[in-house]
């Protein structure tokens, strides 16, 4: 009999193991463990892979959180390429006591990348804030919205119907998208089933008639809060000229152009940038 309760002992712990490790499994596929890294400034931060799930789907993600993540933090959404100054703005947000969330660049709900379109990606957008404002880690009106070229020109033409949002950082805004698109493909029989457009590498047919016929500047009069707009002067992608005129229809706008800096804001450049976006961050936080 002791030698059956010793058996059954050692089958409830083996069962209680196996199941406490398949729990661990699981949360660790769907939420990776934090990674420690260590800013420029000597700050610790915490970066984790998070995916943002949507009624329509998911959008997977990284996540730039402070060394202090207890209770509500102010929100940094950065729409653009996360290599580069994308993961060195939102590390710099995270060591000011920002939480920071860069969706992935190619993380979509409309499908294939080729099936979206500008509305399709400004509904996603939408959603996607409409979420993130109510996580647990969200502070409540706290929304910094950033982009880079093409997220840039996402950020712009939300940005008037965000609830909470705080400040807006344009990064080399792809305003000209709409008429390169009109140049380049005038008429419908024109448009390839795939083509780039101005901070697109690989737009549809649908993406393409619909951006001709689309206003950039639309909404920009209906922003009311602080914006942040910097340009490369040597921008062959994104032509100062036209976030130039962005920003003659913006109220509180602060416009800034970096000499000999392309669309990337190059190495060089990247200093200058990073304090004019560190200074906004300190400013709105």
């Amino acid at each position: 009999m002791k030698k059956l309760f010793k058996i059954l002992a050692v089958a409830l712990v083996a069962t209680a193991f196996v199941a406490l490790l398949g729990v661990g499994l699981r949360s660790w596929k769907h939420s990776q463990l934090p990674r420690k890294e260590y800013h420029s400034e000597g700050v610790t931060i915490y970066v984790e892979k998070f995916d943002c799930h949507l009624k329509d789907g998911r959008i997977p993600g990284t996540i730039y959180k402070p060394q202090d993540s207890s209770g509500r933090k102010p929100l940094v959404v950065y729409l653009g390429p996360n290599e580069r100054s994308g993961a060195l703005i939102c590390r710099m947000a995270a060591a000011r006591g920002f939480i920071a969330y860069a969706p992935d660049p190619a993380g979509t709900c409309s499908g294939r990348p080729l099936d979206a379109t500008l509305s399709s990606e400004l509904k996603d957008l939408g959603n996607l804030l409409e979420r993130l404002g109510k996580e647990k880690f969200a502070e409540k009106g706290s929304i910094i919205l950033m982009g880079h070229g093409h997220g840039a020109l996402l950020a712009a033409m939300a940005a008037h119907n965000v609830k909470g949002l705080k400040g807006l950082v344009l990064l080399a805004p792809t305003f000209n998208l709409p008429e390169a698109a009109m140049q380049a493909y005038p008429k419908n029989r024109d448009i390839p089933d795939s083509c780039s457009l101005p901070g697109v590498e690989a737009a549809g047919r649908k993406f393409v008639q619909e951006a001709r016929k689309t206003d950039p500047f639309d909404r920009l009069r209906q922003i009311k809060e602080d914006v942040l707009i910097i340009c490369g002067s040597s921008d062959a992608t994104a032509p100062v000229e036209y976030a130039a005129m962005a920003a003659s229809k913006l109220k509180n706008v602060e416009f800034k152009v970096i000499d000999g800096a392309g669309h990337n804001l190059g190495t060089s450049s990247n200093n200058e940038m990073m304090t004019l976006v560190g200074t906004f961050l300190d400013r709105h936080r």
